[in-house]
């Protein structure tokens, strides 16, 4: 299953308690439409071919597809799924909002 999945696959740091309360606020609104699972549970990384480096960084997305994102787009593309939110994508890659909201999660991220 190396870089593929049934459904969406949000990966974030399960030692992190910010991260763990966002996550669970997600899973609220997104139910069963995203797997969600933290970047230490045994073999996830490989699974998807996510560098260490990149997940003690900021949440990766992968797609079924198995195309994969990560930091803001990556949290926006996830609530995306949730119904009402289908145009959070969209806002993740609209060329003025993007870099804001990649420096935002950049800032958070470094600071929680």
């Amino acid at each position: 299953m190396n870089g593929s999945a049934p459904r969406p696959v949000l990966i974030y740091d399960g030692e992190c308690g910010f991260c763990i309360r966002w996550v669970a606020r997600w899973r609220a609104l997104t139910g069963t439409q995203v797997t969600y699972r933290p970047f230490q549970e045994p073999g996830i990384l490989e699974r998807y071919g996510i560098p260490r480096s990149a997940a003690e960084r900021a949440v990766q997305l992968i797609e079924p597809t198995g195309q994969k994102f990560e930091g803001a787009e990556a949290a926006l593309r996830a609530l995306s799924y949730a119904r009402g939110l289908r145009w959070l994508a969209a806002a993740a890659r609209t060329p003025l909002l993007r870099p804001i909201l990649e420096y935002t999660y950049g800032f958070i991220a470094r600071h929680r």
